[in-house]
């Protein structure tokens, strides 16, 4: 009986580089935790802006006093403005409910958010290329790129990719 690796070269390559992937987390980790660092050493609070990010945090407040709801409100009446899917706002709600009604508590949720998405490139970057340093790069890239840079340090939905 011949193994996957005998009948597929690529297979055995995939199942070796998976076996270094444990030697290589430290350095992963450091990476996430400077990019933690890099997300929030900015010393001013920046305000919120309006519509979107203003509009998610009235939802979440609203809701937390409220109660869960699958149902997002704007001055205590259904938003038939903001339709996405309201995981942000739950997240948000969820993390008022455990810190207060802090500025950073409501931004919370997208900085977690954003990490966990820098975590998935360089494992999936790490998975495919075998290489740590493709996967570091191509983490550098997302965590620099201008159009994504400014959603970890506000709250639009999209840093919830929903």
């Amino acid at each position: 009986m011949l193994l996957n690796a005998q009948l597929n070269p690529l297979h055995a390559g995939l199942q070796w580089r998976a076996l270094r992937w444990p030697s290589d987390r430290p350095v992963a980790m450091l990476f996430l935790v400077a990019a933690a660092v890099f997300l929030c050493a900015d010393a001013r609070t920046a305000p919120f802006t309006l519509w979107d990010e203003s509009r998610n945090i009235v939802n979440a407040l609203e809701m937390r006093r409220t109660g869960f709801s699958l149902v997002t409100t704007y001055g205590f009446e259904p938003d038939l403005w903001n339709t996405k899917p309201p995981l942000l706002i739950w997240l948000m709600m969820g993390s008022v409910a455990l810190f207060g009604p802090a500025e950073w508590a409501l931004r919370l949720p997208s900085l977690v958010s954003s990490l966990g998405t820098l975590a998935l490139l360089l494992w999936f970057t790490r998975r495919v290329t075998g290489s740590l340093a493709t996967a570091l790069f191509a983490g550098a890239m997302l965590l620099l790129s201008p159009a994504s840079l400014p959603d970890t340090r506000r709250t639009p939905p999209i840093t919830t990719r929903c």
